[in-house]
């Protein structure tokens, strides 16, 4: 099997690697330390589903929850991830806290089963006691999993690893965005993506070269509707971007203290004390990038505040700015069309 087919292969099935396993847990939220994940031995995001029906899931949610985690919940209630021992939440993303508490709830009620839920107890506020918390919260979550300071400094090493992979495959796109969103998606399901990535990918030659940044869009599919007019997202700037597991992490002492850290500063997730007006901006610069997609989905509430000034950087900067706020999780919303007219603008 080729290396493309091995990724297309874990997209088919993503919790196929979790499954042979002999024990595994599932998480939910970017913003649980891989450190942690690749120190326990296997972990797996949970997947969703774009375009698929979630009636009971809608039966229990609010509107405020996007696809994605309606697609987890009902897979949840079928039992698809009965086999999980555990299933980890991160309360530095507002949709996986919320989701904790919910299936907690409907567990209570008896209305699923599954996994048992924790929850990774983050605070990102850029002060000591809330450096503190998180310290306290990453030692909780260790002894929760059974994993001691030599595990962590294992598993220290194993996502360091992983983050050189990324990042030489971040820093080197040869093909189509699309192909780089599908092996970014198929890293959180299969620690098999790091050994099989190819150095070699097919070269393409594009027009012009565009950074997505805002939500993470649910696939390839905003990534493929660039591609279409003869562009490429040379760059992502959200939650799921190739670069998400940062620099390598040095450990000059205590694992937890560096892990904990690390989780703490992040600027990734709303709930992250970033410029994120100025973070755009940079990233926008250092890809080379022609102009910038700001997609957000509906179900943003917070990241949408940052727009007004993200959009005026790049504007006094020259680069121009397509701002798609308040759509569809699943871009069934004219998002391609309005990719497409945007694009030929800037040809014309």
């Amino acid at each position: 099997m080729t290396a493309l087919a091995k990724i297309d292969s874990i997209l088919a099935d993503p919790l196929g690697h979790a499954r042979a396993a002999p024990a595994a847990i599932g998480y939910f939220g970017l913003e649980l330390p891989e450190d942690l994940l690749a120190a326990f031995g296997t972990a797996a995001h949970l997947p969703w589903v774009p375009d698929r029906p979630t009636p009971r899931a809608d039966a229990w949610l609010e509107p405020s929850f996007p696809g994605s985690a309606r697609s987890v919940l009902e897979d949840w209630a079928d039992g698809r991830f009965d086999f999980l021992e555990r299933v980890l939440f991160t309360r530095g993303d507002d949709v996986s806290q919320r989701l904790y508490y919910y299936v907690c709830e409907l567990q209570r009620r008896g209305e699923i089963g599954g996994p048992t839920p924790l929850i990774f107890d983050l605070a990102k506020i850029g002060r000591p006691t809330s450096l503190e918390h998180s310290v306290a919260a990453t030692r909780r979550l260790c002894d929760s999993l059974g994993v001691d300071a030599a595990r962590l400094e294992q598993g220290i090493e194993t996502a360091n690893l992983r983050r050189r992979a990324l990042a030489r495959l971040d820093s080197d796109r040869r093909a189509g965005g699309s192909l780089y969103e599908r092996i970014g998606r198929a890293s959180l399901f299969s620690p098999e993506v790091f050994s099989v990535v190819p150095d070699d990918l097919p070269a393409q030659t594009f027009r012009g070269q565009m950074l997505l940044a805002g939500s993470a869009p649910p696939d390839d599919r905003l990534h493929v509707a660039v591609e279409r007019q003869g562009w490429t997202v040379a760059a992502e700037l959200h939650e799921r971007a190739l670069d998400r597991l940062g620099p390598e992490l040095v450990v000059g002492g205590d694992p937890v203290l560096a892990v904990a850290g690390r989780a703490h500063a992040s600027p990734l997730g709303a709930r992250s004390f970033v410029d994120r007006a100025q973070w755009l901006l940079d990233k926008a610069r250092r890809c080379r990038a022609d102009a910038v997609i700001l997609w957000l989905a509906s179900e943003e509430e917070a990241l949408v505040w940052h727009v007004p000034r993200q959009r005026r950087l790049l504007e006094e900067a020259g680069i121009p700015v397509l701002v798609l706020a308040d759509r569809r999780w699943d871009a069934s919303d004219g998002a391609a069309e309005e990719i497409a007219e945007f694009i030929g603008r800037m040809a014309r």
